[in-house]
């Protein structure tokens, strides 16, 4: 019966070639990192273009607040954002049928490309007893300061 023999430089070259695709781990390293958020606090009781909202500047956050059209009078002031650490992203959907309604950015994710930011809509279970009023679909938050592009996607 014939033995099989291999070269010394064949095995090698296996073993680096085995090594390599050990160590690249055959995907990607630009898995999401999770980020920590913090709810914009303010009054948001209005009318919100149904839109994505990124403001990295004080002048970019004003241009967003023109948007709103507060439904009572005097005007609300518009949150104050430390612009040198934050970025504020944001998400509408309009007016929800009732107070059991919502929209809530529930997660925000960072690659080396990228900030995916995961919304959700929110209603009532069956069954739930929810106020017969329309509320606004709106939701802000404040990121680490960036300038990478942020993608906006329903979880």
């Amino acid at each position: 019966m014939p033995i099989l023999s291999i070269h010394p430089w064949r095995a090698s070259c296996a073993c680096l070639l085995s090594a390599a695709l050990v160590a690249c781990g055959g995907g990607s390293n630009d898995d999401p990192k999770d980020i920590p958020f913090a709810r914009v606090q303010g009054d948001f009781f209005g009318t919100w273009p149904v839109q994505t909202y990124v403001a990295r500047s004080d002048s970019e956050w004003s241009q967003v607040w023109n948007q709103f059209v507060p439904n009572f009078e005097p005007p609300v002031p518009r949150p104050v954002v430390d612009f040198s650490a934050y970025t504020v992203v944001g998400i509408s959907l309009g007016w929800g049928s009732n107070g059991c309604d919502g929209v809530a950015i529930s997660r925000v994710t960072e690659t080396s490309t990228e900030i995916d930011v995961e919304y959700r809509r929110l209603s009532a279970l069956p069954g739930q007893g929810c106020g017969a009023s329309l509320v606004p679909l709106i939701d802000f938050v404040e990121i680490a300061a960036t300038t990478k592009p942020v993608v906006f996607s329903a979880s």
